[in-house]
């Protein structure tokens, strides 16, 4: 619910955003429905059709802000409960909701005989084509888990403003291969992480991570 939640209201921020680009102006504020940013849109004074648009999405905006601030309490105390999720929650860029979905969607971390067997399971591995003897890596699978894939690529964004060595690696990929890969890589090698995590039952030591270009860590370098 919570995910449906947000979706909806990245959509209406999305439909305010061309409003505004339509008529050529630019929300002053990072977040458009934070409290500023909401009482700068219902000041604008803008053609009808327009301004009673923003109006109906504000109001809207309002009723999801309100429902996902009493999911995110309900959230807190699930998570608080899981001992999955309070691991998770000390890996850069995971918080209460996003250890809780990742905790939820992985289940007993058992079933996975290794790191990469888990993320096979989220689609977070490149598809193989092999041909004339040769192999070349494509895009991933996008198979498994697609609320596993789609909140460690989330918190990918967040890992690598929180973590030295997860900006390290974006940056480097990002530079032969571009953001939206290199966004994927962090998230591959999030999962790899949390894979060790949870199997050893221990919090993040970050600087026992020694991945490779790609995300991959290198045998004997566990979490």
């Amino acid at each position: 619910m919570h995910a449906f939640l947000t979706a909806q209201r990245t959509c209406l921020k999305n439909r305010i955003h061309a409003i505004l680009l339509k008529n050529g102006l630019a929300c002053p504020y990072t977040d458009i429905f934070g409290k500023r940013s909401l009482t700068w849109l219902k000041e604008l004074t803008l053609r009808p059709c327009y301004q009673d648009a923003i109006a109906s999405y504000t109001r809207l905006a309002e009723l999801f802000n309100a429902e996902i601030k009493i999911l995110k309490q309900t959230i807190e105390t699930l998570a608080y409960d899981h001992p999955y999720a309070r691991i998770l929650e000390s890996h850069p860029g995971i918080a209460h909701y996003s250890g809780l979905l990742i905790a939820v969607e992985i289940g007993d971390i058992s079933r996975f005989p290794n790191a990469g067997k888990l993320c096979s399971y989220a689609g977070l591995v490149p598809r193989m084509h092999a041909s004339g003897g040769k192999v070349r890596m494509g895009s991933i699978t996008k198979q498994g888990s697609k609320w596993l894939r789609w909140i460690l690529v989330e918190c990918a964004l967040h890992a690598i403003k929180k973590s030295d060595h997860y900006h390290a690696l974006y940056t480097r990929v990002a530079q032969k291969h571009g953001n939206g890969t290199a966004r994927v890589a962090i998230a591959r090698s999030m999962l790899r992480a949390i894979y060790a995590m949870l199997k050893y039952n221990r919090t993040y030591q970050e600087k026992r991570l020694r991945p490779t270009p790609w995300g991959h860590n290198h045998q004997g370098s566990q979490i």
